[in-house]
């Protein structure tokens, strides 16, 4: 029982500073370099072309933590889980700084009908995948750290790495219809 309990602290402390990390780094960045609804009028937010080479890494990254741990490459391995939390930290706030400059832009009157009302609601259902992503991500590092996998076993790294794949051609289409909605505008 204490093994488990152990397990479930460091999986809830990891996650806690894979959060506050995210947070603090968007609410900084949101402090230094607040959004302007006259020079946001236009175009998409560059911060999701940013934010996409954050995700197109991870999903990299990710690949080649699973292949490290195929190969028994245990220290590889968890550099690999480490530099992809990082890499999932910075979409975060990338994805964070797009999301409020598409906030601060968004007329309320027009939400209905606006473009921008619906590159949001695409923008935040993939935000709410991405945040269970990220906490699959942290629990197989931290399980990743306890030699929980390896050669044999790396079901849970093979799970994660499929699942940031599978956000990332998720965000092709919500970025291609973005660019499709607010080319425009």
């Amino acid at each position: 029982m204490q093994l488990r309990t152990s397990k479930a602290k460091r999986f809830f402390w990891a996650s806690i500073l894979v959060a506050s990390l995210a947070a603090g780094s968007a609410w900084t960045l949101l402090t230094l370099f607040p959004a302007n609804a006259k020079l946001d009028s236009t175009g998409i937010p560059s911060a999701f072309w940013a934010s996409s080479i954050f995700l197109f890494f991870t999903s990299v990254v990710l690949q080649y933590g699973h292949h490290a741990v195929t190969q028994e490459q245990q220290r590889l391995f968890r550099k690999a889980m480490l530099v992809a939390v990082c890499c999932a930290v910075a979409f975060l706030v990338t994805q964070s700084l797009a999301i409020h400059r598409l906030i601060v832009r968004q007329n309320a009157e027009l939400v209905s009908v606006d473009a921008n009302g619906f590159v949001l609601t695409f923008v935040a259902l993939h935000a709410m995948h991405v945040m269970v992503a990220v906490l699959v991500l942290v629990y197989v590092t931290v399980e990743g750290f306890a030699d929980r996998y390896d050669h044999e076993y790396h079901w849970g790294v093979t799970a994660c790495t499929g699942f940031w794949h599978g956000l990332g051609m998720a965000w092709c289409f919500i970025l291609a219809a973005i660019v499709i909605s607010l080319h425009g505008t």
